[in-house]
This record gives C-alpha cells, sequence and structure tokens, in this order.
C-alpha cells in the first residue's frame, strides 16, 4: 500500500461486511524503500475469516477497511472460500458397541484450495456439547494446489476438489445406551475454533457383542455370506478372529424381551436383526435366520426368544431354548463342517454337544435358574408341577399334555405315558390319573382313574348310597374307565414323529370334568377320544351296581401334577431299549417346579417304573413347560487295550461314578486276578474306563496262551451292563461279546 504524504506510522484493519466476525489490528510500517523514485510502504495483512451461514463450497465477500492517521478511510473488497463437509456415506444409525472397537464413519469434504492446507474432521458443539462419552480418532487431509496441465496452455489452478476420508468413532463402556446426536464440521489446526457449517450424524450405543461358540466344533454362529437380508440363513462357521476379517455377521447381543418375560432377544447390532425360526414353525429341525424384529412392528416375536440353560454335566456350556417350541439352537445332522445350517430341535439328553454353546470374547448374560432335585429326575421320580403355597395352592385349570416323539420309542412289554393329578391331602378326590397304553401288541387306550381318599368308605348319588374300597390288594379308583384307541401300532413302539396329546377340561369351580386324547402321526390326527367323567360308570365294591354315573359331587381339582413315562399297569417296568422326545405342558396359571410333593398334597404316586430319565426344569414360574426325556440304556461297546483294558460304552447316567468289577483268567497258568476299578461317566452319558490289573502283563499270563477278561459295569442306582473278551496268543484282545444290562 502506498501513502501520498510519506511513511505511515501505523494502519488500522478492520473486516466488515457480510463477515461472520470482524477484528481490529494494528499494523506497524516496514522500514522505507524506494522504488522508481516513490516511497513505497509494504503492509503483509492476514485476514482470517469464519464461515459463512450459506453452503459452501462457494464463495462469500468482505470488506478490508484500512484507515491512517492522516488520511483513508480506504475499502477494499475481499472474497474467499472455504472447505466444508458435503456427506456422511453410508446408513444411520451408525452402531457403535459400548466398551467395543471403534466404529469407522467414511466422510466426505468439498473444499477449495490454493495453498497448502491440512483440513479436519471435528465435533463441535452445536447446539451441545458432543457426548463425553464418545471418542473421536483423528481424520485429517492435507490439501495441496492441483495444477492441471494442457499442452499448448500455461498450468490452469483447479480449486475445487473432494476427497473421502474415514473417522473414526468409539463409545466408552459406561457410555449411555441408545440414540445419541453429535454435529461435525472441518477445520484447521492453525484455527481450531473456527469451522463451516456441520453435518447432523445419529449413532446407536448398544450393549457389548459377544460371539457364541459351539462346543461339538468350535465354530460359532455365523449370518452367512454376510447378508444383510431379512431372514438371511444362520450358519456354524470359524470364528473370524484374524486382524482384516470382518466379523460383525458373527457378533450377538442378548436384549431383555420388551414383554418383560425376563428372557431374552438375540440381535446382531450391525443388521439390527436377530435369531429366529423360520415363520415360527414348531417343526423340529426348522431352520434358523436372521429377521427383523418383530417385537418392533407388534408381530408375534415369540420365535426370537430365548432363554439360556446350563449343561446339567457342568461343562460351562449352555442350551438356547426357544421359548415358543421349547426346541434348542442346533447344528444340523452333527454337522462339524464349516458353514453348517443351523436349525431349532428339541433339547438332547446325550450326544449333546452340537447343541450346547459358550461365549467367545464376551460373556453371556445370566442363565435361568434350574431346581436341583436330590435324585436325577427319571423314571416315576419327575418333578411336580404346581401353583401357590400350602394350605391352599391354586386349582390348576386350562391344562394340555403333548408327549412329541423324535425317535422310536419302544418296549417290548408295553408302557404307558402317565399324567398324575394330586389333590389335597383332606379332599374328597386325592389323584386322578389320566393316561395313554401302548401295548406289548400294539393296541393303545386310554384311561382315567379318579381316586378317593383312605378314609372315604361309600358314596352317595342320586340313586343311592354305595361302598367303595380304598385300601388293600382290591382297592380301586371312584373312576377306573378304559377306551379303546385305533388304529394298531408296530408291538410296544411309539414311532418317531407320533405325538399323544391330553388335554382336560374344566368346569367354572376348576373341577376336571372330562379330558380328551388324540395320537398324532407327523401332526395327522390318527386316534382320538373325548371322554365326560360324569357320563362314566362309577367303580364301586364288589355287589355294588356297576351302571351308577359319576355324581357332580365327585368332581374335583387337582392342585399340582406329575408327567411319568413308564410300565404298562400293575406295578410293571418298562424296559426301554430306545426313545427320545420331548414333552410339553401348558396351563392357564403359571406352574412353578418343585422336585418333591407339597406336604398339603396327598402323599402317594404311581407304582409304575422304566428306565427313562427326564430333562432339569427351571425353577421360574411359567404358562409353559418343556422337558426332554430319553430312555438310559446301559451298553459295553467295545473293549481294547494292550498292557492294559479300556472299556468304552453308553448309557450311563451323566456324571454318574461308575464301578469295573473284572475278572482276568490265565489260560495257560490257571491264575486268575479279580478285582475293581472306579471312574466317572461323561457328560454325554457315555465311558471310557481304563483298568491296570496289576500282574498283567506277566508270567501268569504268558504270550502263547489265550486268557479271558469279563466285566461288569455299574452304577450307583443299579444300572449295570457286562462284557467279556479273550485276549490271544500274540496278546490281542479277540472275541469281544456283549453280555447282560439293566437300566433301572
Amino acid at each position: 500500500m502506498f501513502g501520498p504524504n510519506g511513511p505511515l506510522p501505523s494502519v488500522q484493519v478492520a473486516t466488515t461486511g457480510g463477515v461472520a466476525s470482524a477484528a481490529t489490528t494494528t499494523v506497524t510500517p516496514p522500514p522505507q524503500d524506494v522504488v522508481t523514485g516513490v516511497l513505497a510502504y509494504s503492509y503483509s495483512i492476514q485476514i482470517n475469516f469464519t464461515a459463512p451461514g450459506s453452503p459452501v463450497p462457494g464463495s462469500f465477500q468482505g470488506t478490508l477497511v484500512v484507515s491512517w492517521p492522516d488520511g483513508g478511510p480506504v475499502s477494499v473488497p475481499l472474497a474467499g472460500t472455504t472447505a466444508q463437509l458435503t456427506a456422511i456415506t453410508g446408513s444411520q444409525p451408525i452402531a457403535l458397541i459400548a466398551g467395543g472397537q471403534a466404529s469407522s464413519v467414511p466422510v466426505q469434504i468439498g473444499y477449495y484450495s490454493n495453498d497448502p492446507t491440512t483440513i479436519e474432521v471435528i465435533a463441535v458443539p452445536d447446539p451441545a456439547t458432543p457426548p463425553a462419552d464418545l471418542s473421536f480418532g483423528v481424520a485429517e487431509v492435507q490439501l495441496l494446489p492441483l495444477r492441471l496441465q494442457v499442452p499448448g496452455q500455461p498450468p490452469q489452478l483447479v480449486t475445487y476438489r473432494t476427497a473421502t476420508l474415514t473417522l473414526t468413532v468409539s463409545a466408552d463402556s459406561t457410555a449411555e445406551l441408545g440414540t445419541q446426536v453429535v454435529y461435525f464440521s472441518v477445520s484447521t489446526p492453525q484455527f481450531p475454533n473456527i469451522y463451516t457449517p456441520t453435518l447432523k450424524v445419529t449413532f446407536n450405543i448398544l450393549p457389548v457383542t459377544v460371539m457364541i461358540q459351539n462346543k461339538l466344533t468350535g465354530h460359532v454362529i455365523d449370518i452367512q455370506g454376510n447378508s444383510t437380508a431379512n431372514g438371511a440363513p444362520l450358519d456354524a462357521y470359524h470364528a473370524k478372529l484374524g486382524s482384516g476379517e470382518n466379523s460383525t455377521n458373527q457378533q450377538w447381543q442378548f436384549l431383555p424381551d420388551p414383554a418383560g418375560s425376563g428372557h431374552y432377544i438375540i440381535q446382531n447390532p450391525f443388521t439390527l436383526q436377530a435369531i429366529g425360526i423360520k415363520g415360527n414353525s414348531t417343526t423340529d429341525g426348522a431352520l434358523l435366520g436372521a429377521y427383523n424384529i418383530n417385537a418392533d412392528s407388534g408381530e408375534d416375536w415369540s420365535g426370537q426368544i430365548w432363554q439360556l440353560i446350563p449343561d446339567p454335566a457342568g461343562s460351562g456350556y449352555y442350551f438356547i431354548q426357544n421359548m415358543l417350541t421349547g426346541n434348542v439352537i442346533d447344528i444340523a445332522h452333527n454337522s462339524t463342517a464349516d458353514g453348517a445350517a443351523l436349525d431349532a430341535f428339541p433339547l438332547k439328553l446325550f450326544g449333546n454337544d452340537n447343541q450346547l454353546w459358550a461365549p467367545l470374547n464376551g460373556d453371556f448374560p445370566p442363565a435361568v435358574d434350574m431346581v436341583q432335585p436330590s435324585v436325577r429326575p427319571g423314571s416315576n421320580n419327575n418333578y411336580f408341577l404346581w401353583n401357590g403355597n400350602c394350605p391352599a395352592p391354586t386349582n390348576l385349570t386350562g391344562l394340555k399334555l403333548i408327549m412329541h416323539v423324535t425317535s422310536d420309542l419302544v418296549s417290548a412289554n408295553g408302557f404307558s405315558l402317565q399324567w398324575n393329578g394330586w389333590g389335597l391331602a383332606n379332599a374328597t378326590v386325592i389323584w386322578q390319573q389320566y393316561q395313554l397304553l401302548v401295548g406289548a401288541d400294539g393296541k393303545m387306550q386310554c384311561s382315567i382313574e379318579n381316586w378317593p381318599g383312605a378314609t372315604v368308605n361309600v358314596v352317595t348319588t342320586p340313586s343311592g348310597t354305595y361302598p367303595v374300597v380304598t385300601t388293600g390288594p382290591n382297592a380301586v379308583g371312584f373312576v377306573d374307565a378304559f377306551f379303546p384307541l385305533q388304529p394298531t401300532i408296530p408291538s410296544g413302539t411309539l414311532p418317531g414323529g407320533y405325538s399323544v396329546e391330553i388335554e382336560l377340561y374344566n368346569d367354572t369351580a376348576g373341577n376336571i370334568i372330562g379330558a380328551q386324547f388324540t395320537v398324532l402321526n407327523q401332526g395327522n390326527v390318527v386316534a382320538q377320544t373325548t371322554q365326560e367323567i360324569q357320563n362314566l360308570n362309577l367303580a364301586l365294591a364288589p355287589g355294588s351296581p356297576t351302571n351308577i354315573n359319576v355324581p357332580s359331587s365327585l368332581l374335583a381339582p387337582i392342585v399340582g401334577f406329575q408327567v411319568a413315562l413308564v410300565g404298562y399297569d400293575n406295578s410293571r417296568q418298562a424296559n426301554f431299549m430306545s426313545g427320545l422326545g420331548k414333552i410339553t405342558v401348558t396351563s392357564a396359571t403359571p406352574l412353578t417346579p418343585i422336585a418333591n410333593l407339597a406336604p398339603c398334597m396327598w402323599n402317594g404316586g404311581t407304582a409304575e417304573s422304566s428306565n427313562i430319565v427326564y430333562s432339569q426344569l427351571p425353577a421360574n414360574p411359567s404358562q409353559t413347560m418343556f422337558q426332554s426325556f430319553g430312555s438310559l440304556n446301559a451298553m459295553v461297546m467295545d473293549i481294547q487295550g494292550d498292557a492294559e483294558f479300556v472299556v468304552t460304552g453308553v448309557g450311563f447316567f451323566p456324571n454318574d461314578p461308575l464301578t469295573l468289577a473284572y475278572v482276568l483268567t490265565g489260560g495257560g497258568s490257571g491264575f486268575s486276578e479279580d478285582d475293581s476299578a472306579s471312574c466317572v461317566a461323561a457328560g454325554d452319558s457315555s465311558f471310557s474306563c481304563t483298568i491296570h490289573p496289576p500282574n498283567y502283563p506277566g508270567p501268569a499270563f504268558a504270550t502263547g496262551t489265550v486268557s479271558s477278561f469279563s466285566v461288569t459295569v455299574r452304577d450307583q442306582h443299579g444300572d449295570y451292563a457286562t462284557a467279556s473278551c479273550q485276549v490271544n496268543g500274540e496278546g490281542r484282545i479277540t472275541n469281544f461279546q456283549r453280555g447282560q444290562s439293566s437300566s433301572t
């Protein structure tokens, strides 16, 4: 700038006119210089503009006002441009895991640059200070002038360009869950308090995630192909733990059921979809997928609600059980292949490693508490279900029992499914029994039996008063009615795919007034009968009439019940050779399982028994209870070894201690050694026990002679299995023979 009257002592500079802020600066003249005989004064003035209110890129204008003591002011028009955050790419809200890994946010900026400049993306207070529980990484770019060289022309400066960079954002472990809004802008490190118009970004702060790993394969629950489609299939896939691997499709979080059931929705936070059963199917083996959460749209979400059940074998793994079907997350067909499909299948009591899951890189939420009986649930010693407290528990109404067979239920001497209901100990009717019986000949029938208390000697009906026999070998219930069902099924067998349903009907007082019995094959009805108790004849003492109907005064409620899969009748034991399945009971009132009869109930029960065992039940009350059952068949499968005998088999209750009594006889010497060893059954009911006879091998069992070995494996419940083999002249085990076995 040139002063007309000599040196300028100072210059006052102000920025005004359309600029967001104004400042006044005093500039001291530099040393005098002479150019072409004229005094010249040169000033270097730097003016910083804050961002305009209008969108950028674009230009904005201002005015430089210069004055000096004996002259001015002089106005100089100014114009400028800046950089701006133009887009946040990708969908919002952006998922952030509280305490988890940072998420990458791709951002795009547009800018004018005539000089080298560093531009960074920052979170700004617009209108509020950015949340303190969010952390932002550095995202900056070095802007350099770009000159376009066109042949034959001077270089042309390209002023407007775009750049894409990545901002990392993370949430503290204590971050408030839910939606948080942050405003972002661009700035430059030289002037950190100056920024351009902002863009709003919404984050969804989510709970910590976990991988869900299978016990059989070590694979984790995975959304097939990283798909984000609604209903994308789920599979069991190797855990993506390597650097650079995208594991977002293997991350899950357990969200509380919005209905307040205490169970969980298992959601992938990146797709916002949850593990669900395809079509809410109740079919065994229904496939699983990642579905939009039905609770958000008001649809039925029961196929997306799960609970964690601890492995009773104490492995530290869990079953993940669906609350619609009672089935659990299962690797289909026990496949160990990478990418094997996941389905919902009945909980298996044995060989269930493909259904057991544990957290990987995280923790599961609390599992349900289980009722721990003093002895294993089995035979006629199953849980009792009731609602209430003594002395006046609630009458149970709206009851329905479904027994679904997944593997042929076979007993050579027949069996019965008993639904045994208890009344109060001082009631007229203390016990009611509703059962389906499958004979050794394959014929089916159902029955209703109602039993009076021991102090009841007579019953009064509209036609008179009659004696009853309540004690002794000739005791019989008020009602002792049997009804044949057609068609006949294979001898002593209820095939896999069959179901039995028993539904009880109540009057307004809660008394049971009738029952419907249904047998289905693959969901199709093959036999059904409905019986009203008042249409049945009373079972009276010998010599009494046989055609007296049950009066309404003998209709009664039940306050608790037990389900038992046992012998056919008359204290018989059913020795099941095979059988697996699931029992489902529903009730109009919540049911609570207890391990022993309540003191206000009649103290008695069924005399039939079997080698069936049942799964544990959760302690929390529910209107629906699911329980798996299976037959225990003790069996020695093989004997192997060289300088020892390794005895393997199946069919003992998980984690039970076993005793192996053996006899080893030398063929040449006649020397005999008998002793015992001990081991423990595995969690899947199998066992592998090693016996080290102290004198074997040795002179008493000389090479070249044949020795014999026999063993009996026994548990603490009386179950046992026997087997034998020989050791040939070369010391190899031969001639394995499976012997007798018994399962109580």
